[in-house]
């Protein structure tokens, strides 16, 4: 009985075997078989065998009368073609059964694309150019009929002609194409180089497709968006964050310390500036030294910034923390650099001319601004221009305004002295400082509470 048992034991594993033989022995005639394809796809197969005589009778049934049952055409050229091949293809050539249509016609083709198409669906093969613009209506082509295997191999071609300064402009068209693979391949060269990338570099890129870039490349994104000045973006994010206004507006980027405002005004984008005030950002922002934009503004002699800010609205008469120094006083110290010169300081070649720094200390003035404020130092916008020899907006204070001149700085000096210390006095000259604060009604008897001296003295 034992012996029986065994016996039966062994017949079951050997079932068991049998089964899994036959499972094994199917499998390998499934590899063979894609193995022939494989091979014969290749143009490696044996001639004789089916799959390589199916391929070959394909291939020379292009454009040929032979067993042709559909009509195709792009271009206002037509070939001859094979219902069965193109259903092997793909099953979007046209929104009908391709069993119901005699003629097909690929709208948006030209020839060169067509005809190259057509011969890829029936021999696997095309003589593909480098041709930019021809490559990218290959894809688009490809895509549109779903012919995954050309588009990939056209994408690849694609992918060799990506450099830097283009690769912005082949991330649009792999959107605008739907290859996905170019594009993926541009946003790692794109990632790799964002540093390397300018303004001008983004020109082409739609706003959606540039604003969701922006998005993934810095918590900031309006601060890029002016950057590289695209007002078509910033609608985009006034409209995502029209809840969050204005203070997404007066954001401080930490990496260098600007609000959007500032960007727009450096750059010069009038409109850009004029759509952030239009909704609602400050105007006033200021920095942990309590400058506000308009110090900066005249302080870099910035006179397209500073005449928009005062023009905007800008306290004018707005005192920092460390100094309280004032926008006037500001324009009162301020010294036209000649350009190139050593000791000129970074950016000079930018800044505004003497009668530029005039304009505005005369349009801060038409605004209200306190022409007899003190610094920290007791000193007014009109003891600053003496001290900076800045004749121009001196005069603006002395035409423009009904000044106190006898307000003394800390160390008891009236805009007079000053006048007499800082300038060569000679007292023939009516043209010297002097004479024209003598001639505004400056007192003459004036005395330095700090030493008692009197002018005289």
């Amino acid at each position: 009985m034992a012996d029986e048992g065994q016996v039966a034991k062994l017949e079951r594993h050997l079932g068991l075997l049998r089964e899994e033989y036959v499972k094994l022995q199917n499998k390998l005639v499934e590899m063979e078989h894609k193995y022939s394809i494989a091979k014969a796809s290749a143009g490696q197969g044996e001639e004789n065998s089916f799959v390589s005589r199916l391929l070959k009778t394909v291939a020379d049934l292009y454009d040929k009368d032979l067993y042709s049952d559909i009509t195709v055409s792009f271009g206002g050229q037509k070939i001859k073609a094979h219902k069965f091949v193109l259903a092997a293809r793909s099953d979007h050539w046209c929104s009908r059964d391709l069993n119901e249509v005699t003629e097909l016609e690929l709208s948006d083709v030209s020839v060169d694309v067509g005809l190259t198409l057509m011969k890829w669906v029936y021999t696997d093969k095309a003589q593909i150019p480098k041709e930019e613009s021809f490559l990218i209506n290959l894809v688009h082509a490809s895509n549109k009929y779903r012919l995954k295997d050309l588009r990939l191999r056209c994408e690849k071609i694609l992918m060799s002609s990506v450099t830097v300064s283009n690769c912005i402009k082949f991330y649009q068209t792999a959107e605008d194409i739907g290859a996905k693979e170019l594009q993926k391949y541009c946003a790692e060269i794109i990632s790799n180089h964002w540093h390397d990338l300018k303004t001008e570099d983004f020109v082409g890129i739609s706003a959606p497709l540039l604003y969701e870039m922006f998005k993934s490349k810095s918590t900031y994104p309006l601060h890029l968006t002016i950057r590289h000045h695209r007002e078509d973006v910033l609608f985009l994010f006034l409209i995502e964050f029209n809840s969050q206004l204005p203070g997404k507006l007066n954001e401080v980027d930490p990496t260098t310390g600007e609000v959007p405002l500032h960007i727009a005004l450096s750059e010069k984008l009038d409109s850009i500036a004029r759509t952030l005030v239009g909704h609602g950002c400050d105007v006033d922002m200021v920095d942990s030294s309590g400058n506000c934009l308009l110090h900066k503004a005249i302080s870099h002699g910035d006179e397209f910034s500073s005449t928009f800010l005062i023009k905007n609205g800008a306290r004018v008469s707005a005192a920092n923390h460390a100094e309280k120094v004032t926008p006037l006083h500001l324009t009162a110290s301020y010294r036209p650099w000649m350009a190139g010169s050593a000791s000129s300081p970074a950016g000079a070649n930018h800044m505004t001319s003497a009668e530029g720094m005039a304009r505005i200390a005369s349009l801060l003035i038409d605004k209200g601004a306190n022409t007899d404020a003190q610094d920290l130092a007791g000193r007014t916008p009109l003891h600053r221009a003496i001290e900076a020899k800045n004749d121009k907006v001196m005069n603006i204070l002395l035409n423009r305004s009904k000044l106190n001149l006898e307000l003394r700085d800390k160390q008891g000096r009236v805009p007079l002295w000053l006048a007499l210390s800082c300038d060569s006095f000679d007292s023939m000259d009516e043209e010297s400082l002097a004479a024209k604060l003598v001639k505004h009604g400056a007192s003459a008897d004036a005395v330095n509470t700090v030493t008692g001296d009197s002018l005289l003295h």
